[in-house]
């Protein structure tokens, strides 16, 4: 009886797939955001997975609200969490910092794991070297999707047309 309703379950998958790929189709997107598209199968309660066994705890909307995270009661960004703690030198570095505090760690050994990573890097005089030449790097993964967005433009530059 699960395995029938697994079937059910990836044939409306796979349909609603189809209606999304036909859609990009028809705006004329479907060859700038197909192949970078990652596909995964979504859990019963419909919250993606991260990635392992290692994915951090979800916090809801309300939890984000009410501990300030990643913006205050305003809705800016001043004494959040996050502002307190982003000492970060690049972009992947600031959005990487953002997720693990959406996202804390459940698992104990991979906090401790994390806290003795962290210390090494404090202990360490490379850390501040690195941090220096990081500051001087451009945000490559922020350029290459700004460069995708705009040889996509509106849609209407695909080729063949």
């Amino acid at each position: 009886q699960d395995m029938e309703a697994n079937k059910s379950e990836n044939a409306i998958a796979l349909h609603a797939l189809g209606g999304m790929v036909c859609f990009l189709q028809r705006a004329m997107l479907d060859q700038a955001v197909l192949p970078v598209c990652q596909f995964e199968v979504l859990p019963k309660d419909g919250i993606p997975c991260l990635g392992d066994d290692e994915v951090g705890a979800r916090l809801d909307a309300s939890a984000l609200a009410n501990l300030e995270i990643v913006e205050n009661s305003e809705g800016a960004k001043d004494g959040t969490l996050l502002s307190q703690l982003d000492h970060c030198a690049s972009g992947p570095g600031h959005r990487m910092l953002r997720e693990w505090l959406l996202h804390p760690l459940k698992k104990i050994s991979s906090i401790v794991a994390r806290q003795q990573a962290v210390e090494e890097l404090r202990k360490s005089r490379v850390a501040d070297d690195f941090q220096a030449g990081l500051r001087r790097i451009p945000d490559l993964e922020r350029s290459l999707t700004r460069m995708a967005a705009s040889s996509v433009g509106s849609g209407r530059e695909r080729e063949g047309v």
